[in-house]
């Protein structure tokens, strides 16, 4: 979840230096002072960070997994790791019924 603040905020710092060099480049002056500041964005995504936490803490989301877990589970879903069951559950022993 934060993860995702700080890639949006990483995408819109690039989109404002984008602007600001074409504008730059095209010496619109004034337009560039109306731009938001790269500052503003960096506060406003860090006083988002305590409404998240506490918001989640209030929803059935929040979880009781250890920060290693955590961890292990946030890269699982930002990776595009697709497993091949098949051949895994080959490789694997099955449990016999009595």
């Amino acid at each position: 979840m934060w993860v995702n603040k700080f890639k949006s905020l990483n995408e819109e710092l690039e989109k404002l230096a984008r602007q600001q060099v074409e504008l730059a480049s095209q010496h619109k002056w004034t337009e560039i002072k109306k731009l938001p500041h790269a500052d503003d964005l960096i506060v406003k995504t860090w006083n988002a960070l305590p409404v998240t936490y506490s918001t989640l803490q209030r929803t059935n989301l929040r979880s009781r997994l250890t920060d290693e877990s955590l961890n292990a589970c946030m890269k699982l879903n930002l990776t595009a790791y697709q497993p091949d069951y098949k051949a895994i559950s080959k490789t694997m022993q099955s449990q016999k019924s009595y």
